[in-house]
């Protein structure tokens, strides 16, 4: 059995209420950035949940240049986008 413990970071650009708010400064870096970087450090091994729409084309960079894995998949259903992403990975128990 994996013992390894997920964290899949669920962000994309084009929220309605604060868009790109996941690309926002926070201290040195962005708030996603940030997020991945204290997943890390507490031994969670993040995994970042996103869509196919082009505008989230900056998620994947930040993802490949912190070294994590991503997914990309629904934009309308997030419980899909979760549960693809899981069987894509192999992973049956993760935090949100």
């Amino acid at each position: 059995m994996n013992s390894r413990i997920y964290g899949f970071i669920t962000v994309r650009t084009g929220s309605s209420r604060l868009p790109e708010k996941c690309l926002l400064n926070f201290g040195n870096v962005n708030v996603i950035t940030h997020l991945i970087r204290r997943l890390k450090k507490f031994k969670i091994t993040p995994i970042i949940c996103t869509t196919k729409n082009k505008s989230d084309d900056i998620i994947e960079t930040i993802s490949r240049f912190e070294k994590v894995s991503f997914f990309r998949g629904s934009e309308k259903n997030k419980i899909k986008r979760w549960h693809d992403c899981s069987k894509k990975f192999n992973i049956k128990y993760f935090h949100i």
